[in-house]
């Protein structure tokens, strides 16, 4: 049997909110036989943070303080070098500041995937879209979690289509109840 694939999972922190929480299951969620998860953030607290630590996900912090700061080129060099040493397979950066920051840093460390979210319209962060179209040429898919997020991809942003793969946020009934 193959040895399991390792799987870095980013995300600017991992507060409580949507992206956290489909980053959050994501990672408790893969097969073990098939994936080793890992999850990496810029800023590491949240709800999120106690619950990857019960279900032994390893956690890594980037620190950073901005693009444009000395602490960028830090908290780059370091995930570059983790990526490398840890022999990362797959790198998926979940938000905004994570892909504007993994993207390029994976892509220099030579991962041999990488994989971007858009989970909102890009709209919504306004003075990002030339950086977030330059990771979009730097990636090897794209996941939305929704159609009409990927056909604004498609449409706006003139992402390929074969980039772009639907994932919808799932739900937890033991937490959520149908009723």
């Amino acid at each position: 049997m193959p040895e399991p694939r390792r799987v870095l999972l980013m995300s600017y922190w991992l507060a409580p909110g949507g992206t956290e929480r489909q980053l959050g299951e994501v990672a408790k969620r893969l097969d073990r036989t098939r994936f080793e998860p890992r999850v990496a953030s810029i800023k590491t607290y949240g709800l999120c943070v106690e619950e990857l630590r019960a279900a032994r996900v390893p956690l890594v912090e980037f620190p950073m303080r901005g693009f444009l700061r000395p602490s960028y080129w830090r908290a780059a060099r370091n995930l570059r070098n983790y990526i490398r040493e840890q022999r990362i397979d797959i790198v998926h950066s979940f938000d905004v500041p994570a892909t504007l920051f993994a993207v390029p840093v994976a892509r220099a460390a030579r991962a041999p995937v990488v994989i971007s979210s858009q989970r909102a319209y890009r709209d919504l962060t306004p003075g990002k879209h030339p950086f977030l179209r330059l990771t979009d040429h730097m990636v090897d898919g794209i996941v939305v979690n929704s159609q009409a997020v990927g056909a604004s991809l498609m449409q706006q942003d003139r992402v390929a289509p074969g980039l772009i793969h639907l994932c919808p946020n799932g739900i937890d009934f033991d937490v959520f109840f149908p009723a």
